[in-house]
């Protein structure tokens, strides 16, 4: 489906048909293999560091509404 919508822009803006479907094939072996890995990763450790990242999260927000005008 990806191809056959874009393949037009392709042709037209990069010179070449497959541009945007290869972008999308990667992103999407990508997205795969991070969920792969994510899967084996042992949610119990976020519940140790849960109050750590909790408070950085919060911290670093406070910073950029005091600081993000600049």
């Amino acid at each position: 489906m990806t191809y056959s919508t874009t393949f037009d822009y392709g042709i037209r803006f990069q010179n070449e048909a497959g541009y945007y479907f290869k972008r999308q094939f990667i992103a999407l072996v990508i997205g795969i293999a991070g969920i792969i890995l994510f899967l084996q990763f042992d949610y119990q450790i976020l519940r140790r560091i849960s109050v750590v990242v909790l408070v950085g999260t919060l911290a670093m927000l406070v910073f950029v509404l005091l600081l993000g005008q600049f």
